[in-house]
């Protein structure tokens, strides 16, 4: 069986392209999204007639292999990264399918010789299913969501993600949404307590304390009135929010929930009793201070000094950490995920 989770760079044949402009464009479209994942690309051709040797495009992460292929022993050093097992080998060519399957490396084609049975080797229908294979939110996606089905509950099912300044829960709550839907569970609400919970910048030592809740009020209200019926098998309807509730709520409303709704809560900081004791699943994201700093300051990694991460952990950076320790939040959490590069979420390598 082929291991997709330990793919970091694609070596693509684009021989075919130079005849359809439609297999052009999903290349294109497939390069891109590659890319965007943080995959390093190798273009080549298996046709020897159309050599990429003129080729002075260039972009990051991105490269054109003008050697000629397959590698043989004496060129061995040159091609390293390609004979590499975390490459995946792209191409439709009997002679390159035969030498990537002989060699023991992992190859995606549609057209797989019998010979070479399935041992590293992926069956694809186009190059678009490079994007359903090679997505690394994928195994996130299936944790959590074999985590839902193996919870026991009589209620609604509420999942907590959270994770430091930026790390992306809202958009990793909102593309689990789309797959719990699409998967079979019918009513998904997203629910996003930011305005309700502490958040990094609080004042020192609140990050830390007894209280997840800006005020008690709002605390009271979330777990007797809202989150806590709900979970108990009951049925919530609001339709206004009560007095001390902030109005940064209010796009929620109407919000009904029931005993068959899947609760997605994400905040920054919502691992604190009561509200953690809720969380049928916990989703904790994990950035570096270096990555977190780089995304508040929207700056470039090269571009920042020592000095910025500095001022992050001296403050926002502080204050978060010392509610991981109090709660030993990477500790407790369940599913933990890599968000250190932007749109990709990936399940943690020690997780």
């Amino acid at each position: 069986m082929l291991d997709l989770h330990s793919i970091r760079s694609v070596t693509l044949d684009i021989a075919e392209t130079y005849d359809s402009g439609q297999l052009q464009d999903q290349a294109a479209e497939v390069i891109s999204w590659l890319l965007s994942q943080n995959y390093q690309i190798y273009l080549f051709s298996s046709n020897q007639k159309q050599t990429l040797t003129s080729e002075d495009f260039s972009y990051p992460d991105l490269e054109f292999v003008t050697l000629p292929l397959p590698p043989v022993a004496p060129g061995a050093q040159r091609y390293a990264p390609l004979v590499n097992p975390a490459n995946l080998w792209v191409t439709d060519d009997p002679e390159m399918t035969r030498w990537a399957a002989e060699m023991g490396l992992p190859l995606a084609t549609r057209r797989v010789p019998p010979a070479l049975g399935a041992k590293n080797v992926l069956r694809i229908g186009s190059l678009a299913d490079l994007t359903v294979s090679l997505d690394p939110t994928a195994p996130v996606m299936r944790e959590i969501e074999r985590a839902l089905r193996a919870a026991t509950r009589s209620g609604a099912a509420v999942i907590g993600l959270g994770g430091p300044p930026l790390s992306g829960y809202q958009e990793l709550a909102l593309r689990l949404k789309r797959h719990l839907e699409g998967a079979g569970f019918p009513l998904v609400e997203l629910l996003d307590l930011s305005s309700l919970l502490r958040v990094a910048e609080a004042e020192p030592g609140s990050a830390g304390g007894n209280s997840a809740w800006r005020s008690e009020p709002i605390g009271e209200w979330v777990m007797d009135r809202l989150l806590g019926p709900a979970k108990a098998g009951g049925q919530v309807y609001v339709e206004t929010l009560p007095e001390g509730i902030p109005e940064d709520f209010s796009p929620h409303l109407p919000l009904f929930l029931s005993e068959e709704s899947v609760v997605l809560a994400f905040a920054g900081m919502p691992f604190v009793p009561p509200l953690a004791d809720l969380f049928d699943v916990s989703v904790l994201l994990e950035t570096a201070p270096q990555e977190t700093t780089r995304r508040i300051y929207e700056m470039e990694s090269a571009e920042f000094e020592q000095r910025f991460i500095d001022q992050y952990l001296e403050h926002e950076g502080k204050a978060y950490q010392r509610y991981l320790d109090a709660h030993a939040v990477p500790a407790r959490a369940q599913i933990r995920v890599d968000a250190n590069t932007p749109g990709r979420f990936a399940l943690a390598a020690d997780s």
